[in-house]
């Protein structure tokens, strides 16, 4: 992208048209004042709607300030204007670039296609679209395209374009060493890069060498302190490592400052969804999983734990609405279903619930959840045997045994198998469950019955 920023420069400063409001803008800007660049720019545009290099340089202001939602609009408009064939096809170029970092990866798709198609208009190399179509694609799960685009860019490709190449080849690697190794031709090219540094952290991460994780991460955040991804990785570090969830939280919510309208963000609204969750702050947790949902809308998990949190505030309804388009997304996931019939239970549901149970069961006849919540439907329902055999099935998988084994027990008592029962409730106590010990006592002369 930075070739491009160049050629953008260019543009503006050959410019002569409103030169008074760029010329102070761009003093701004050298002063890193964006927001009074911002300010001086959008009075010029004010004046002037019909510029199109104002609306270049908005949108690099909007870009550094992380505001792509706005960015987005001022490259719109530079295409709608069509006053310079070079900079309308920059303006496909960024806007690629812009809508992969929305998640809008199909738009961008077509974007940096029509790009590529066009190529002669600005007569430049096309490493840098071959690598972000690359990327592009990679999000779209497109894995043999991508990695061929990858290639295709390694023809013409600098030691700075080298770097990236491998980094995205190591995202498409099969297997974590080979990653490791990609990573580490990128990191021979530039032993300095934050974001190999911060890949790499991921991927020792991921293999659960924390030492090596957290000294890369530091490394990636003593370059460059201001990446989100630098911020993110060590925010994941102390959540799920070193146990110190304040420390966490204070990464995640610097990835969001400075990331905020990036699909990248997403990840960190979720984490901070489920912390503050389990601080016991539904309210502000629910407001994080609704940020996370809105940027990644496509996002199983995210939709699973934005369920989760609504479940727990008691708003079923939406909660039932978050899962479902979970399920949509990933319906092979057993979990998912487990959620939603949990949910209807408590909605007192009983007829939906079982169909998807029997759903869960249908997809994996060992998820022992599915049976032990029918055995809880068909025990409110007053169908003793049947909850006999679905707590039964639980047992046999060896779910929740110590719920199980007494709920199944209770069961057996109300239709005069005391003796199963007892058997049940004594395994239970042997498991820890202490509480059942009268109801041992009570039914202990029935046992030989």
């Amino acid at each position: 992208m930075k070739r491009y920023l160049v050629i953008w420069s260019i543009f503006l400063l050959a410019s002569c048209q409103h030169q008074a409001s760029k010329e102070k803008a761009l003093e701004y800007w050298d002063n890193n004042q964006f927001q009074l660049a911002l300010n001086e720019i959008c009075n010029a545009i004010e004046l002037y709607p019909d510029s199109s290099s104002l609306y270049f340089l908005r949108m690099r202001i909007y870009e550094i300030m992380s505001r792509y939602d706005e960015e987005l609009k001022d490259l719109d408009r530079i295409i709608q204007l069509n006053q310079n064939r070079e900079e309308v096809m920059i303006a496909y170029y960024q806007r690629a670039t812009v809508k992969s970092k929305l998640g809008l990866f199909k738009e961008a798709l077509v974007d940096i296609n029509y790009f590529i198609s066009r190529q002669k208009v600005l007569n430049v190399d096309l490493t840098g679209a071959y690598i972000n179509k690359a990327s592009i694609l990679y999000q779209l799960n497109n894995k043999d395209e991508a990695k061929y685009f990858y290639s295709k860019a390694l023809f013409n490709a600098t030691n700075e374009d080298k770097v990236l190449i491998y980094v995205g080849l190591s995202n498409l690697a099969d297997n974590s060493q080979d990653a490791l190794e990609l990573l580490d031709k990128a990191l021979k090219i530039d032993g300095n890069n934050a974001l190999v540094l911060a890949n790499r952290a991921t991927i020792y991460l991921e293999q659960g060498d924390i030492e090596k994780a957290i000294s890369d991460s530091k490394k990636s955040f003593y370059i460059d302190p201001y990446n989100a991804s630098n911020n993110f990785n060590i925010g994941q570090i102390y959540a799920h490592h070193l146990n110190n969830p304040d420390s966490a939280m204070k990464y995640f919510e610097r990835t969001i400052k400075l990331e905020s309208q990036s699909t990248q963000s997403a990840s960190a609204y979720i984490n901070l969804a489920i912390m503050e969750n389990q601080a016991g702050n539904p309210k502000k947790a629910c407001q994080y999983a609704e940020k996370a949902v809105e940027l990644i809308p496509n996002n199983d998990e995210f939709q699973y734990n934005y369920a989760h949190i609504l479940s727990d505030m008691k708003k079923n309804k939406e909660a039932i609405d978050a899962i479902s388009k979970a399920i949509a997304i990933n319906p092979q996931e057993v979990e998912y279903y487990n959620m939603k019939g949990a949910i209807l239970i408590e909605m007192l549901q009983f007829k939906d619930a079982v169909s998807i149970f029997q759903k869960c069961i249908e997809i994996n006849p060992n998820f022992g959840a599915a049976y032990y919540n029918l055995g809880y439907i068909y025990e409110q329902l007053d169908n003793h045997e049947q909850s006999i055999n679905f707590y039964n099935k639980a047992m046999l998988l060896g779910f929740d045994l110590q719920s199980t084994l007494v709920n199944l027990a209770l069961q057996e008592i109300k239709v005069n198998k005391v003796s199963d029962a007892c058997s049940h409730l004594e395994r239970a106590y042997e498991l820890g469950r202490m509480d059942v010990k009268p109801l041992i006592d009570k039914y202990r002369n029935y046992k030989t019955k």
